[in-house]
């Protein structure tokens, strides 16, 4: 069979949508494995995966109705996609090669014994952000001290903060909810429970990458570290995951068995290939061509991020991370590191619905309004004119924080406001107040990365990809160029597919993916040097404002 029709399926799992993409897979002279994404088939249906705060992943599509739930959404979406594909090249003209995951991280479930899974009461997310597992990660620090704090840190690639498991774990169990504890058997992701449903198995290994964000894996030696398993109770650590890297469990390798009821519903996956679920930001950075140090992601949907893909194998020792970072293994090749805000769209989102400018004709409008007032802050600024002053400082920790501070209990927070504040300035404030915070962030990979190299800004995710001026912002705001880059639109869930690509063509020793891709057609975001002065005095007005308020943070 020729290789444009060899198709690989890549399921998205977000923490406001789902999608499923099919993408061809090329083999291209030079032995870079290609995937190119098939136009009219992928599928997507909005959907919020969890609550805000409590960090509960939401199981049922309706709160009052267990009989559908997001595994059903999830194969729905695969239903469409694979409709669509019969429909575009033909049934007898494709095989399905790979179906791939990428994941929302961290996120875990509870299943019983039989894998069935038990409910949103025995599930934990990254999107938690309640007082009483940030009073369970004060009482963490006390009992470990500070310097097994950073000892933790440079081990697991992770701060200790509310939005990883330890902490959350330590709460659930401490509970003994009844009738809950006894029952979880394993721990379990999104993508290992659709991969339970549709391969007839009871549990699955977490990838590297899942279990990285997970908080408890040693990012060097790609196992649990044993000095946060000591922190948990036993019947916690027995519950745990296996761990694997996405591509190595045996079961995966063979399809779909005809003991599983997906056989016959779809019979264009009974012989592809599965692999575990990969975390959604290292899927964005593959997806996005940013697989080597020179090109940093940035990408901003519902959360934001920035991170840079760093060659590390299993067992490398000689790797210190700075702080106020985190490091991620994508696979047993290589580590992302780099940092996230929780809040990233989501904050101009917010905006929106207090603003009640939710039509897009207004916003629309209020964009070009923002527009004007930061061009008219550039000259202000270039003139060090004293209006400066009462510009709007914003803290976008609508849900927390968690680069580069980490600090447990932080709320949001605009100074400035008078009576001539209007809409656009809160809506410059808001996106203003993320861009400083990614730019914070993009500042320690560039000294992580030893940044006298040329770099540039690789922009994904779907606030990015629409808005033109927030680019130019993040570009003014960095000094770096920002590309956005038309062939990796769905970034995330082409970078799912090139990871399942590159297992498929390439050996078990080697890796294709640190091979940097080549952009195609490209909008590239120059900054403006007129904005250097305002960009700092910005810089300096939210560090002060986040320091004043951290005392208050509960």
């Amino acid at each position: 069979m020729h290789n444009q029709n060899r198709v690989i399926v890549a399921i998205d799992l977000g923490s406001s949508s789902i999608r499923a993409s099919a993408f061809s897979l090329v083999e291209a002279d030079n032995d870079l494995n290609v995937v190119e994404a098939i136009s009219g088939t992928s599928t997507s249906s909005p959907l919020a995966l969890v609550e805000p705060n409590t960090g509960r992943i939401k199981l049922y599509l309706e709160r009052d109705k267990k009989d559908e739930t997001v595994f059903d959404a999830i194969d729905q979406c695969v239903d469409e996609t694979l409709v669509k594909l019969r429909a575009r090249l033909g049934r007898l003209a494709f095989e399905v090669v790979g179906v791939s995951f990428s994941n929302f991280v961290m996120n875990l479930l509870g299943v019983d014994e039989e894998g069935t899974v038990i409910g949103p009461e025995a599930s934990i997310s990254y999107a938690c952000n309640s007082p009483d597992i940030a009073e369970e990660v004060a009482t963490i620090r006390k009992q470990i001290g500070e310097e097994n704090v950073r000892i933790h840190y440079q081990k697991s690639g992770c701060f200790l903060h509310e939005g990883y498991a330890l902490a959350q774990l330590r709460v659930f169990y401490n509970r003994s909810v009844k009738n809950v504890c006894p029952e979880v058997t394993k721990w379990q992701t999104l993508a290992s429970i659709c991969l339970c449903r549709w391969l007839d198995q009871k549990s699955f290994p977490i990838s590297y990458s899942e279990a990285s964000w997970t908080g408890m894996l040693n990012y060097r030696t790609c196992e649990y570290e044993p000095d946060i398993l000591n922190l948990l109770p036993n019947c916690c650590r027995r519950a745990l995951p296996e761990l694997a890297d996405f591509d190595e469990p045996i079961t995966l390798q063979k399809g779909i068995p005809s003991s599983s009821t997906y056989a016959c519903r779809w019979p264009e996956l009974r012989h592809a290939r599965f692999f575990l679920g990969v975390g959604d930001g290292a899927c964005a950075n593959i997806g996005s061509k940013c697989s080597t140090m020179d090109q940093i992601a940035c990408t901003v949907g519902t959360s934001a991020a920035a991170r840079v893909c760093i060659p590390m194998e299993i067992g490398a020792a000689d790797f210190k991370i700075l702080p106020g970072l985190f490091c991620y293994r994508v696979d047993r090749h290589r580590v992302l590191v780099g940092g996230a805000l929780t809040d990233g769209g989501s904050v101009v989102e917010w905006a929106r619905q207090m603003l009640n400018i939710k039509e897009s004709g207004a916003f629309d409008e209020c964009m070009h309004k923002v527009s004007m007032l930061l061009d008219a802050r550039y000259i202000q600024s270039a003139s060090e004119d004293a209006s400066f002053a009462r510009t709007l400082t914003v803290v976008p920790f609508l849900s927390g924080e968690r680069s580069t501070g980490f600090r447990g209990g932080a709320t949001g927070a605009i100074l400035g406001m008078t009576r001539d504040t209007t809409p656009a300035h809160v809506l410059l404030g808001c996106i203003e107040g993320v861009t400083l915070r990614m730019n914070a962030i993009i500042a320690l990979i560039r000294q992580a990365t030893e940044g006298d190299r040329k770099q540039r800004l690789i922009a994904s995710g779907k606030a990015l990809e629409v808005n033109e001026l927030w680019r130019q912002m993040i570009a003014d705001c960095s000094g770096l160029d920002v590309v956005l880059d038309m062939g990796t639109s769905e970034g995330t869930s082409r970078g799912a597919a090139c990871l399942a690509a590159e297992s498929l063509v390439s050996s078990k020793e080697t890796s294709t993916a640190a091979l940097p891709e080549q952009s195609t057609m490209s909008v590239v975001s120059t900054p403006d040097q007129n904005g250097a002065a305002y960009w700092r005095r910005a810089t300096t007005s939210q560090e002060v404002l986040i320091n004043a308020l951290s005392p208050i943070f509960t």
